[in-house]
């Protein structure tokens, strides 16, 4: 049908890059940076069309497609509140940065 097709070419948008912006990510930071981009890419891109089917679909499920939709977004919101936390060294703001001013 054209919900399960759309809901596929949402995942088909937003699954995880071509090889060449892997590469480049595993060039410039490393190998765990370009696996979180693949994994991560990856569990977004399934979540968006399982949400986009579900919402589609719902007149026909509705109690499957709530509890769907409400799984997947509680999981997202774990996965980013986790994911904040241990990557939080990585973002350290640092206010002793000099700063001359040119008048």
């Amino acid at each position: 049908s054209n919900k399960s097709a759309f809901s596929y070419l949402l995942f088909i948008l937003l699954y995880f890059p071509c090889i060449s912006v892997l590469a480049v990510i595993y060039k410039e930071l490393n190998f765990l940076w370009g696996f979180i981009s693949i994994l991560w890419s990856s569990i977004l891109a399934y979540s968006i069309s399982i949400i986009f089917y579900q919402l589609s679909t719902f007149l026909y499920h509705p109690i499957k497609s709530i509890s769907l939709i409400c799984i997947i977004a509680f999981t997202l919101y774990i996965i980013i509140k986790v994911s904040t936390i241990m990557f939080r060294r990585f973002y350290k703001t640092y206010n002793n940065i000099p700063i001359r001013i040119l008048y």
